[in-house]
């Protein structure tokens, strides 16, 4: 129905992961939904999308019918692409011109993306790319317990909180028109958020949380995967979005651009650096 919102919905650890498929089901709750995402697992993609013969992905797109829990099957679209590619066809290929998305929901991804390593994230690079657009996003990731699920249904029901807040923050976005621009909410939802959990705003963590590992190789010719491990001496800023989630317990919600452009380098200095 014309009358309803067009909800893309896409994410980056494939279109059969339990988190889509729990988002796509919450999100019938506001509107019609598109669902588009990769065949498989992207993770750490970040913006990446196809440009030339180097490109690894073919672009092929298989429909694939899902049963959600209301009972009414919905159709999906699985890309052999990565997660800003799946957003590039749903919005200038599978979906109506005439009718293009209102909004796009990212997620639930599996594991937090918080800090300057969200800008490796597939999740938010979906995101970013349809803020590009023009089109309002969300970004949702669920950090992980300990205790892992390992069914499918375990690990779609720990995902059932992420999705629902993302549903109540998409809601209110819809119902402002102001910000049909470039604009992208980056969600975090700790590992036991329950509906109650207190949703705060919080600034971006200026570290990764992380660090690479050293690579051990003694012949450049062998494959070799890229690893890291977290800090141990992790200490995250107040007001951050890893102290709110990791210390707090609370739902932190961070505002991205697409604008990468460092505002904080004064201009005297950046003259002196180039020259003039």
């Amino acid at each position: 129905m014309k009358d309803k919102p067009l909800i893309l919905v896409v994410n980056d650890d494939g279109i059969e992961s339990a988190g889509i498929i729990e988002l796509a089901h919450q999100m019938r709750s506001l509107g019609d939904v598109l669902l588009v995402a990769p065949n498989r697992k992207h993770s750490g993609a970040g913006r990446g999308f196809p440009r030339g013969h180097n490109y690894p992905w073919s672009g092929v797109i298989e429909e694939r019918v899902f049963e959600l829990s209301d009972g009414e099957p919905l159709k999906g679209y699985a890309v052999d692409g990565t997660p800003a590619a799946c957003v590039v066809h749903g919005v200038f290929e599978i979906a109506d011109q005439e009718r293009p998305p209102d909004i796009c929901v990212s997620g639930v991804n599996w594991g937090a993306n918080v800090g300057l390593g969200l800008y490796a994230s597939g999740t938010v690079g979906a995101a970013m790319e349809a803020a590009n657009t023009g089109i309002p996003a969300l970004a949702i990731s669920k950090i992980l317990p300990n205790d892992r699920p390992v069914t499918f249904d375990e690990k779609r029901a720990m995902m059932r909180v992420a999705a629902k807040k993302a549903v109540g923050i998409a809601g209110a976005v819809l119902e402002r028109q102001d910000l049909k621009r470039h604009f992208c909410l980056n969600i975090n939802v700790p590992d036991e958020a329950t509906d109650d959990t207190e949703v705060v705003i919080a600034d971006l963590a200026q570290t990764t949380g992380w660090r690479w590992n050293r690579i051990e190789r003694t012949d450049f010719t062998k494959p070799h995967e890229l690893t890291f491990s977290f800090h141990t001496d992790f200490n995250p800023v107040k007001g951050t979005d890893m102290h709110e989630v990791f210390v707090n317990g609370r739902i932190a919600v961070t505002p991205l651009s697409p604008a990468m452009q460092d505002h904080d380098l004064s201009r005297s200095v950046l003259k002196r650096i180039i020259g003039q």
